[in-house]
C-alpha cells in the first residue's frame, strides 16, 4: 500500500493513474550476473536507471519498462532475506495482495519474478515525494494533514474491505 501525496504543484501526477497497465503481461527476467553493475541491471525487461532507497527487506530501483515505455519502480528482495522461506512468502504475499488493490492510492504491480533467487515485484512508478521529505521542512499546515489523513483512512478502509491488513505505514 504506497499512498502518494499530491506533489507540490498541487495537481496529480501524469503517472499517478495508468489505468492500461492493469495486469500488464512480462516476461520473466533477463539473467544478469550478481556483480552487474547499476548500469546493466535488468529485471526482465526494465533496465534499471537509479536506486531509490534500501531498507531490511531488500532494495528499491527506479527503471524503464522498455516493452511498455513506461518508468517502473523495481522492489527487489534482499539475497539474504530470500533465502529464509517465511520472508520470501511475506513478500510474495504482499505483491498478490497488492495486486488485487484497484485505488487511486495504491500503485499498480505490473508483475513479480525472480532474478538470481531474489524475488521482486515491478510496479507502477509514482513521482513525488515522500512524507519524511516533506516533514523536514517543516510542520504541514493543517488542512494538508487533514487531507492526507483522510486519504491514507479512505485507503486503508478500501484494503480492509478487501481483507488486507497493512503492518508498516
Amino acid at each position: 500500500l504506497d499512498v502518494q501525496p499530491t506533489p507540490a504543484s498541487g495537481q496529480p501526477s501524469a503517472n499517478s493513474r495508468n489505468r492500461e497497465l492493469v495486469n500488464a503481461n512480462v516476461p520473466g527476467p533477463a539473467r544478469a550476473p550478481q556483480s552487474a553493475s547499476l548500469e546493466n541491471l535488468r529485471f526482465g525487461q526494465v533496465r534499471i536507471t537509479q536506486q531509490l532507497g534500501a531498507g531490511g527487506m531488500g532494495k528499491v530501483y527506479r527503471g524503464h519498462h522498455e516493452g511498455l515505455d513506461i518508468d517502473v519502480a523495481v522492489k527487489v528482495m534482499s539475497g539474504d532475506l530470500a533465502k529464509d522461506v517465511t520472508a520470501r512468502q511475506r513478500f510474495m504475499r504482499e505483491a498478490r495482495t497488492a495486486a488485487k488493490l484497484d485505488h487511486p492510492n495504491v500503485v499498480r504491480v505490473l508483475t513479480v519474478d525472480e532474478l538470481d533467487g531474489a524475488p521482486y515485484i515491478v510496479m507502477e512508478f509514482v513521482e513525488g515525494t515522500t512524507l519524511s521529505d516533506q516533514l523536514e521542512k517543516g510542520p504541514m499546515p493543517p488542512d494538508q494533514v487533514v487531507r492526507f489523513g483522510w486519504l491514507l483512512a479512505t485507503t486503508l478502509a478500501k484494503a480492509h474491505d478487501k481483507g488486507v491488513i497493512h503492518r508498516d505505514l
